[in-house]
Order: C-alpha cells, then structure tokens, then sequence
C-alpha cells in the first residue's frame, strides 16, 4: 500500500497538482471561540487579512490527515494531458 507522502511525491513529479484532505472535530465551545474571533477580525480596518490569517491558521493546527488526491492542472505549462495510476 502507498502512502500518501509517496502518492503525492509521484504526482508531483509528473507535474499533477496535488491536494491534502484533512478533518479536526471541534465542540461547541471551539466553534463559539471561531465565530467570535472571526466577528472581531471583522470589526477592525488595519490588518485584518494577516488577523484572519492568523485566526484561520489556529483553526487549521493539529489536524488529522484523511488523503491526498491529484488533478491535472491544464493551466500550467508543461503538465502531462492524461492522469496517471500510482
């Protein structure tokens, strides 16, 4: 069985966009704790893109790994036209 490591290392090495899937259950009181962080972000002019940035980085620690999967990325130049099996 490969491992998602190796899966995306090869499909990256074909010239395939590699994209992770991850999860992390949160409770309620986590949930509350985002939106309030969010709606404070919201209330201020300056930084607010680094202040979102910050609060959206803390939500995305500590998370589990669920998959990798690779989609042709016909946008850039030289990528392969067909999907290869790993």
């Amino acid at each position: 069985m490969q491992t998602v490591e190796q899966f995306t290392e090869d499909a990256s090495l074909v010239g395939l966009r590699t994209l992770y899937f991850a999860m992390k259950i949160l409770d309620e009181k986590e949930v509350q704790k985002l939106h309030f962080e969010i709606n404070k972000v919201d209330q201020v002019l300056q930084n607010k893109e680094e202040r979102l940035e910050s609060v959206y980085s803390e939500l995305e620690s500590n998370l589990t790994l669920l998959g990798a999967t690779a989609v042709e990325d016909r946008l850039q130049d030289r990528v392969p036209e067909v999907i290869h099996d790993f």
